[in-house]
């Protein structure tokens, strides 16, 4: 479906299956300089060898309304649908298993504005960035939209660059993948503001980048289990009697550090401990008391030469506390033995020797 020009403002298009389209751009509808609804359509296994596989459009507006956008693929922008320089509106709608080979796999949107509400966007991929969806240059409000599933290098679940002031409120992402960061939201050149927002068990990360806490958000959780059916991760508060111990609770420290609950403590035996993956330690934005029996003469987090001792990248603050250790044998790219990219933790009664930083 084509709509172009001033003469289609105001087109309707309800109650279709369009499938299976192919085309440069726009495989399944094509909306350039008009303003197009779009309400109660399947949108389904259409591809673009350029952008937008579902829907393309640029220079008017578009709103989709209880659309299923499912299957579509496009060779570098927007599986899902690709927008650019225009107003978009999505409400009531679903965007899954939809692929672009290189930004947006679900959703990309250049230099516009974003309103999407009551979204399900899950399952899609991108080659590059924005698994979910990459918005560049636009002021996007995303409200009570779900982002599970969905992967890329970077920005698994969502990537936001160079907007206005990004608004997520009530949101959920959930078991993104992202191969480098940004599991779940990365944000690290954007205005992002984050409320009532719930982000549990993306990898490597929840939500990477400067952002804005604007309260009622649960952003912490290695995993999504949700024991007592409140909607909110167990690891949101307190779990069991607070109190997890290395070794006879858990046998690593980050194991425990996965399972522990705002304001818990993880108490650590004398020893040597080491990780796995690129840290040793990684808290993962909680507020935690980790702290040694003995002390640090007694207690080790070690990198084996293979890693960074403790990585904190997820807005740890001051509550973040870790406590009577030796730090040693890390490496990495930025801060061998301790790297705060995003994170102001406590660290107090530590000896940090013998670790080695690549760049700087």
């Amino acid at each position: 479906i084509s709509c172009i020009g001033d003469g289609a403002d105001g087109t309707v298009i309800e109650g279709f299956t369009i499938a299976s389209g192919a085309a440069t751009t726009g495989a399944g509808i094509e909306a350039v300089s008009c303003s197009v609804t779009v309400v109660d359509c399947d949108i389904i296994s259409n591809v673009a060898t350029d952008s937008g596989g579902g829907v393309h459009a640029q220079y008017g507006a578009v709103e989709l309304v209880n659309c299923n956008l499912t299957g579509n693929a496009a060779g570098a922008l927007g599986g899902g649908g690709a927008f650019r320089y225009c107003d978009v509106t999505i409400d009531g709608s679903t965007l899954s298993v939809n692929q672009a080979g290189t930004f947006g796999g679900g959703i990309h949107v250049f230099d516009g504005s974003v309103t999407m509400a009551d979204a399900t966007v899950s399952s899609n991929t991108a080659g590059d960035s924005g698994g979910g969806g990459l918005l560049i240059s636009t002021a996007p409000l995303f409200e009570a939209c779900t982002f599970d599933g969905n992967s890329a290098q970077t920005g698994g679940g969502l990537r936001v660059l160079g907007s206005q002031e990004c608004h997520v409120v009530d949101c959920l992402f959930s078991n993104n993948d992202a191969a480098e960061t940004g599991g779940g939201v990365e944000g690290s050149n954007a205005d992002l503001v984050v409320s009532g927002t719930v982000a549990c068990g993306n990898t490597p990360d929840n939500i990477s980048g400067q952002w804005t806490d604007a309260g009622g958000n649960c952003v912490t959780s290695f995993f999504c289990t949700d024991s007592d059916g409140d909607g909110l991760p167990d690891e949101c508060s307190s779990v069991g009697d607070g109190v997890h111990h290395v070794p006879a609770e858990f046998a690593s420290v980050q194991a425990a550090v996965m399972a522990a609950g705002q304001g818990d403590t993880v108490l650590v035996a004398p020893g040597t401990w080491t990780g796995v993956g690129d840290s040793v330690v990684r808290p993962n934005g909680k507020s935690l008391l980790i702290v040694s029996e003995e002390g640090a003469s007694a207690t080790v987090l070690d990198g084996e030469g293979l890693r960074s001792v403790v990585r904190c990248g997820s807005g740890e603050s001051s509550s973040t506390v870790i406590d009577g250790f030796t730090i040693t044998g890390g490496i990495g790219t930025n801060g061998g033995g301790i790297a705060c990219d995003t994170g102001s933790p406590t660290i107090r009664n530590c000896h940090v020797i013998g670790n080695e930083a690549l760049s700087r």
